[in-house]
């Protein structure tokens, strides 16, 4: 539901950015008079806005930094609330299965960082992970056979993968459950279905976590492609332009008289900036040839 909220802002942020045309005449006029100040080259601007979103934006004077930087502040703020969400039920979900189904290991309850392990603890069609091996009297592994356990499953598993029982137990050994970790709910069912209960609600917490950095990754992308288009509008609206000039105009005593001049503007595509006119080419009286 927050990721949701997040893609919606996030959509809502994207689209806001209006063309220019389609602006007010207040802002067409302020950002006109935005291009006479100095702004950052585009590939700067889309620097900034990547690493900080908004960044660019505020640099070139725009209103839309703010939610920029109010999104990437409320993204960050739901990441490390579902991250430590995630933390709670993870430490919840180990501590009941050391308390109640870990309670066959002799010795103190080692901990790992691998969750298929304690997601295949909450499988509630394993009733256990069954013995390492059957027989530690004899030489070798004897691996587990009953299918109802998790380490006979590997071993049938393995059977079915490989004809050959040596390669099936290499698969055995590397696959199912060592000693120091073996577990058995036993008849305790109601405890490991709020073991799988917690498992399950602290895995969609850190997904969630991931959506919403991506969300986050979302947010710099865009803000840094707004930046750089902005910041390349205005450098094109602020190159000059050179226009040249030529014909007749009325000359002293009536007489019509040939001209030629260079008329440059400076931000003629920005409303509000007015060109200049420059003649610098020398004036050439000449009569006009009447038919």
């Amino acid at each position: 539901m927050r990721a949701g909220r997040l893609a919606l802002a996030l959509a809502t942020l994207c689209l806001g950015a209006a063309p220019l045309h389609s602006q007010s005449p207040e802002r067409r006029l302020r950002f006109a008079q935005d291009t006479l100040r100095r702004i950052p080259p585009a590939p700067l601007a889309a620097l900034m806005s990547a690493a900080v979103p908004g960044a660019g934006e505020y640099a070139l004077g725009l209103d839309r930094w703010l939610p920029r930087v109010a999104l990437e502040a409320f993204a960050w703020w739901e990441f490390r609330a579902h991250r430590q969400e995630g933390r709670r039920f993870e430490t919840r979900y180990r501590a009941l299965a050391c308390q109640v189904a870990r309670r066959i290991v002799v010795g103190e309850c080692r901990d790992t960082s691998d969750f298929e392990y304690y997601e295949s603890m909450g499988k509630t069609y394993y009733s256990s992970s069954g013995s390492f091996d059957r027989d530690p009297v004899q030489p070798g592994v004897q691996p587990e056979t009953d299918p109802n356990t998790y380490n006979g499953q590997q071993w049938l598993q393995a059977r079915q993968l490989f004809s050959q029982p040596e390669d099936a137990l290499v698969y055995y050994k590397v696959h199912a459950i060592p000693p120091a970790y073996l577990w058995n709910w036993g008849d305790n069912t109601l405890e490991q279905t709020v073991y799988d209960e917690l498992i399950r609600r602290g895995d969609d917490a850190f997904r969630s976590s991931s959506r919403i950095l991506g969300f986050i990754l979302a947010n710099h992308v865009t803000s840094a492609a707004d930046a750089f288009i902005a910041a390349r509008l205005r450098e094109l609206s602020r190159a000059p332009s050179l226009e040249l000039r030529t014909g007749f105009e009325p000359g002293p005593g009536g007489q019509l008289r040939w001209s030629a001049g260079v008329r440059m503007g400076v931000g003629s595509r920005s409303p509000g900036v007015r060109p200049g006119v420059f003649r610098g080419a020398p004036r050439i009286d000449k009569p006009p040839v009447l038919p």
